[in-house]
């Protein structure tokens, strides 16, 4: 690419569709374009040619394209445009004033957040709505602020947040659920929340800042519905990215040039994270999604001496995700939690046994093709332990606790 590409997107045939500020050719002629990687090549979608740059890319379950930024249509109003596998049009042939600043989609509807004005009273909202048939508002008046970001929970509800306040004058996170907004937790946050996103677990993550002497501090916090508390998890890499199928948090660090090719992964369950790196790249991370078999796929660029590269690099191994296991009630391991020794017992025959700490690293392998075993993590950090257990035809997985 000749120059920056800003947002990933995945279909549901695994065919990769990137946008940003590129255009097509040697030299960039100021327009943008989206790309699609056909599985050998990049090719053009649509010839889009906006007037400025793309700053979000979708995909719904029928695998049209959706794409908002900073382009404009020629009468300098924003819009979504949308992509049916042949042509681009307005989506509604609704514009706006000012910039649309998310889109998001539950898979049928497409949801917008900014400012719009409801053209029969006048009033102010800020999430639109599209359900095939026309735009409606997901708000009203209910916020004394600018949405700025927006998610959906395991429940399909909407979560949102930004620069609105709730009645004790902190910044947080509502939902909308049976069409009524109620706050989600006590965030208590002393700034505006800049991104949240939310698990199959009815975990919220949000990132957003601190008063540190007075000044903000960037941090990111996690809700957890089992008891209704918000908790710090990182103040050095708060900015959150993406989220997967299985509710692994991807987060951007706030170091700068020096550190601008990493990021830190989050696996479901776990407070801790861990860093990782875009190896032989060494420039900006500027988005990062997950494919549809787990693989990691990162935007960035490479700096040198005489020129950037600009481009997509993709993890040469999976990232372990619960959509790899089925849970098995029938599985008995015990003593659970143990000092390390963890008897598995099965009714049939286990082909392998393999272990996986919090981080997704593999630590332990054992084939004992027999319908019992024994597992020794005595050696292994107090913690939680991923068992993925392979039988004839199926895989399990079971979680162990040493203490």
């Amino acid at each position: 690419m000749n120059a920056s590409i800003n947002t990933i997107a995945v279909d549901s045939n695994n065919k990769i569709y990137v946008a940003g500020e590129f255009s097509y050719g040697l030299v960039n002629n100021g327009k943008s374009y989206v790309a699609r990687w056909n599985f050998s090549d990049w090719e053009d979608v649509g010839s889009f040619a906006g007037n400025n740059s793309i700053r979000k890319i979708i995909t719904d379950n029928a695998n049209n394209v959706y794409v908002i930024g900073d382009f404009t249509n020629f009468n300098n109003k924003y819009y979504v445009a949308k992509y049916n596998g042949t042509s681009w049009t307005t989506l509604g042939n609704f514009t706006n004033s000012s910039k649309i600043t998310d889109v998001v989609t539950d898979g049928t509807n497409i949801y917008i957040i900014g400012v719009f004005t409801n053209i029969q009273n006048g009033q102010t909202y800020y999430i639109n709505k599209w359900n095939g048939i026309q735009w409606s508002a997901e708000d009203n008046g209910e916020f004394n602020g600018v949405v700025n970001t927006i998610a959906f929970d395991k429940d399909h509800n909407l979560n949102v947040a930004g620069e609105f306040k709730n009645s004790l004058g902190y910044y947080c996170v509502f939902k909308k659920s049976n069409n009524e907004w109620s706050e989600v937790g006590k965030l208590r946050s002393a700034y505006p929340v800049r991104k949240i996103l939310c698990d199959n677990f009815g975990r919220v993550y949000a990132a957003h800042s601190y008063s540190n002497s007075g000044n903000p501090s960037p941090v990111l916090s996690k809700y957890n519905p089992d008891t209704n508390t918000w908790v710090e998890l990182d103040r050095q890499y708060p900015h959150l990215f993406y989220m997967d199928k299985a509710g692994t948090i991807f987060t951007k660090n706030g170091c700068g040039t020096s550190c601008q090719n990493e990021f830190k992964v989050y696996y479901s369950n776990s407070n801790s994270g861990e860093i990782m790196y875009v190896g032989g790249w060494n420039g900006a991370i500027r988005d990062l999604a997950v494919d549809n078999y787990g693989y990691m796929l990162v935007a960035s660029y490479e700096t040198s001496w005489q020129s950037k590269r600009y481009g997509i690099v993709k993890s040469t191994s999976k990232i372990l995700g619960i959509e790899d296991f089925k849970n098995d009630s029938g599985s008995r391991i015990f003593p659970n939690p143990s000092s390390g020794i963890f008897n598995v017992s099965k009714n049939e025959i286990i082909s392998s046994i393999e272990v996986y700490d919090m981080a997704g690293k593999m630590i332990v392998t054992k084939f004992p093709n027999s319908k019992r075993a024994q597992i020794n993590l005595e050696k292994e950090s107090r913690g939680t332990y991923l068992l993925k257990i392979k039988c004839s035809k199926m895989i399990f997985s079971e979680k162990v606790i040493v203490k």
